[in-house]
């Protein structure tokens, strides 16, 4: 087992406190729910109603709430064992508007459908190209 290193408050293992748990949580739930502003340009981007941009929030909160539980954990190949919240980035956003104009909600669903497929997939594959990004291309990523 490793050894704590001498500046950090919590190791791995450590558990702390409901109170501190949910002081340090907080930030988490400020980080993601900054990506749901995304959510809502993508949605009026190509037209959606106030409605549909709440019902895509929605699920997005539980996608949200889904994934990072699954990465938190540690079971077979899923999972890395520590509290990484998701967050949707501004990386698909002319992608998803674009497949809205073109296909509504379902397509909109479906591109997220298959960019998770690929994005998993090529998770597989991610430590053997390792020497194709080298930390000066790439910079510093936690977990690689």
């Amino acid at each position: 087992m490793a050894k704590k290193p001498s500046n950090l408050i919590y190791g791995v293992r450590d558990k702390p406190s409901i109170g501190t748990a949910v002081l340090l949580g907080l930030p988490h739930v400020f980080v993601i729910s900054v990506g749901w502003i995304f959510v809502v340009v993508i949605v009026t981007g190509f037209g959606g109603t106030c409605e549909q941009a709440g019902q895509v929030i929605q699920i997005s909160m539980i996608a949200s709430g889904v994934a990072t539980i699954l990465r938190a954990r540690k079971k077979g190949p899923v999972g890395s064992g520590y509290l990484c919240p998701l967050s949707i980035g501004p990386a698909y956003i002319t992608a998803s508007i674009l497949a809205g104009k073109l296909g509504g909600l379902p397509l909109l669903f479906g591109l997220t459908a298959i960019s998770g497929l690929f994005e998993a997939l090529l998770s597989r594959l991610i430590k053997r190209l390792r020497v194709l990004f080298p930390p000066e291309v790439t910079g510093l990523v936690v977990g690689w």
